[in-house]
């Protein structure tokens, strides 16, 4: 019988990639197969073998559970990471834009909130929220033009293609995320499908921040970037903290190049930033601190402001797909952190157009690889010129 254990699969795969790449592809392909049934017919403790606990306690975790993990989150970085430094590292971001968020809340709103009112607030406001999905798809329709107007001083070139904004289908709404990126086929231009539908709304603050991820200069122009390099801009599943790290990374560069014009699209951004370490912290909580169900929830509701509803789903999806929410932050964190060290280093001589695309040039790379593009730059840039 195939092991179905979702962790020990990626222990598997991890362990295959040393020796040989195509079946390291072949079994994370599986795993993300396992991932989709088993939220159909795998049961809960086939997961990491443990079975989330819907009360308040701490679920028991098994013996190879954090180890299991850990090999997911290693996967992930490229090297090895233990669970608790990622913890930790969560929650350092967190404390990082929680008062970046409140200081928006209070230029928006007025008083003396805290980061918590402020996402309470904005997701919660009628005003706020749009119902009606022709005017969800106009508002990111009118982003769509904007978001790429502003993008192009962050890069060196700007290869491009049509991207039309179309509606997730009314049935799929509610399993679904604000807003999605699908590549060209032959029998279509790429997409950004939006959740219209979505059940409660849509949030106004979620547009932008949205356009930027999967649009401009997020996974659409990522996808550009690799075709116009000659590279296989196809999903590689061996990269992907790097490419939705990138999106998360995009987010930001739409803070840098003005997209967020309005307090409430700062706001926004924010928000879905200390969402994505919410994240990393509850999927370590989750899977090797023996976090329950409940208290995945609770945590989501409390510290993020989410409804019930949609805080209990996210709870789920953390429990039946260990590592990848994950991937946002892990991801962010290694471009970050690659641009920091390359500014660090390089002084005056920095460009973020050329960090860029050294990123962006290969295509979906896995960390370790992306920041060996980097450091070779690094190390190029700081040669004495050979002009006279």
């Amino acid at each position: 019988m195939m092991d179905t254990n979702p962790c020990r699969l990626a222990s598997i795969m991890r362990r295959a990639s040393a020796v040989h790449h195509a079946t390291a592809v072949a079994l994370m392909i599986a795993l993300s197969c396992v991932r989709s049934l088993s939220a159909q017919s795998i049961s809960a403790s086939a997961r990491c073998n443990r079975a989330p606990s819907t009360s308040s306690r701490a679920a028991p975790l098994a013996s190879d559970s954090i180890p299991c993990f850990a090999d997911i989150l290693s996967t992930l970085y490229g090297y090895a990471v233990s669970p608790d430094s990622v913890y930790e590292e969560a929650v350092r971001q967190r404390e990082r834009i929680e008062p970046l968020l409140a200081e928006a809340g209070r230029a928006l709103f007025g008083g003396g909130l805290t980061a918590k009112e402020t996402l309470r607030r904005a997701r919660t406001d009628e005003k706020l929220v749009m119902r009606d999905a022709d005017s969800v798809l106009a508002a990111y329709s009118s982003r769509l033009e904007q978001a790429r107007t502003s993008a192009k001083s962050l890069f060196k070139e700007f290869p491009d293609a049509p991207i039309t904004v179309r509606a997730i289908p009314r049935e799929q709404a509610a399993n679904s995320a604000p807003a999605a990126y699908s590549r060209a086929t032959n029998a279509s231009a790429a997409l950004l499908l939006v959740n219209a539908y979505q059940p409660g709304g849509i949030a106004r603050m979620n547009v932008a921040f949205g356009t930027a991820h999967e649009a401009y200069p997020g996974h659409h122009f990522q996808r550009m970037y690799s075709d116009a390099h000659g590279v296989d801009g196809r999903y590689n599943p061996d990269a992907a903290a790097f490419t939705e790290g990138w999106g998360i990374y995009a987010e930001q560069l739409g803070d840098e190049s003005g997209l967020y014009d309005h307090a409430l699209d700062r706001i926004g951004y924010l928000t879905h930033l200390l969402d994505v370490f919410i994240a990393l912290q509850i999927e370590v909580g989750m899977h090797a601190r023996g976090w329950s169900e409940t208290q995945a929830r609770d945590t989501m509701m409390i510290v993020a402001g989410r409804a019930e509803v949609q805080a209990l789903a996210y709870a789920r999806r953390h429990s039946a797909t260990p590592g990848q929410l994950a991937s946002y932050g892990i991801g962010y964190l290694a471009i970050t952190s690659a641009r920091e060290r390359a500014r660090a280093q390089l002084g005056d001589r920095f460009d973020v157009r050329e960090f860029h695309d050294v990123v962006l040039r290969d295509g979906s790379v896995p960390l370790p690889t992306m920041i060996k593009h980097v450091n070779a730059w690094i190390a190029q840039s700081r040669l004495p010129s050979s002009e006279p």
